[in-house]
């Protein structure tokens, strides 16, 4: 093969290994790649790649150089970010109550003074004889009676909705965030109805919602 030159573990071991020709020609971005690997690595999703395969189109479509494509793939990034702090929230919240649900669980469950005043409060179980909260695995025992169900419920509930979350997807039905993907590469067609929809289509799917 041209440009490797086999040393002499390298012919032991079947294996050829490049010079410094072919290290120092190597390119360091995407932006130095030819068009057809460059597809090969947009197709696989990667966003950098398909970042780069725009900007071409849009040398190609606007027959403009690379810094003024550019400038343009900057103004497309922009617009695709738009009203994403409201759309994004959905996601913020759930992901807030994931990790405050988790995290107060535990103290729920095996702390004795929480435990006290939530029965308290929301539950008026009867309170066990010290003697048998003596410890956070007695007290555990103690708030099961009430946490079981609560968390019981949550996850069979969770399950739930993934498992209707898969048989929308078997069906086709979009759910929230791939109708979100479809909402946005709308925008940025009516906003650059010049350039390929399927592009930006690309561009938009592998774009980070939040940066």
């Amino acid at each position: 093969m041209r440009g490797f030159k086999p040393s002499i573990g390298a012919i032991q071991s079947g294996i050829q290994e490049p010079n410094l020709a072919v290290a120092r020609d190597m390119g360091k971005s995407f932006s130095e790649m030819e068009n057809e690997p460059l597809q090969i690595i947009a197709e696989m999703g990667n966003h950098k790649a398909r970042s780069e395969v725009l900007r071409r189109h849009i040398m190609s479509v606007d027959l403009v150089g690379y810094e003024t494509a550019c400038h343009t793939f900057d103004a497309i990034a922009k617009k695709n970010q738009e009203g994403m702090f409201l759309v994004t929230l959905p996601y913020k919240i759930g992901i807030f109550a994931a990790v405050a649900g988790g995290v107060f669980a535990v103290p729920m469950v095996f702390e004795v003074g929480l435990a006290k005043w939530f029965n308290e409060a929301y539950v008026t179980m009867e309170v066990p004889p010290p003697s048998d909260l003596d410890t956070a695995l007695e007290t555990g025992a103690w708030t099961w009676n009430w946490m079981e169900p609560v968390l019981g419920t949550a996850s069979f509930s969770l399950l739930a909705f993934q498992f209707a979350r898969q048989q929308f997807l078997h069906l086709g039905i979009k759910p929230f965030t791939q109708k979100l993907i479809e909402i946005r590469c709308k925008r940025l067609c009516d906003a650059f109805p010049r350039y390929d929809k399927d592009l930006l289509h690309s561009f938009v799917e592998s774009d980070e919602m939040v940066k």
